[in-house]
């Protein structure tokens, strides 16, 4: 199953759209419309000043209904953060990763 991904935009315009796909991940999460593992990811690319949104294979009914595009997994690193799902989704998507360290 593929990843999904979309640019959300260049520095506080992102917000917007960040927190709109935030909302709508919750409220089919409070119904059990996804699975206990979707996640979003997102990473902020400094030198682009642009934040890119990651959505796991699960995700993949909110990754369509904002327009993300198919991609590959995004790597774990110090730069990947968890958006919205369960800690849990950082062993289940990026097992041996520990968020919040270097690897």
């Amino acid at each position: 199953m593929p990843w999904y991904s979309k640019n959300a935009g260049k520095g506080v315009a992102a917000f917007g759209p960040t927190h709109r796909m935030t909302e709508a991940f919750v409220a089919l999460a409070s119904d059990h419309s996804v699975s206990a593992d979707a996640a979003i990811f997102s990473r902020y690319d400094m030198h682009a000043d642009l934040v890119t949104l990651y959505f796991s294979p699960t995700a993949d009914v909110i990754a369509t209904a904002f327009g993300a595009t198919p991609c590959e997994r995004p790597t774990a690193d110090p730069d990947l953060a968890l958006l919205v799902g369960d800690f849990n989704s950082w062993a289940i998507h990026f097992p041996g990763h520990r968020p919040g360290t270097l690897d």
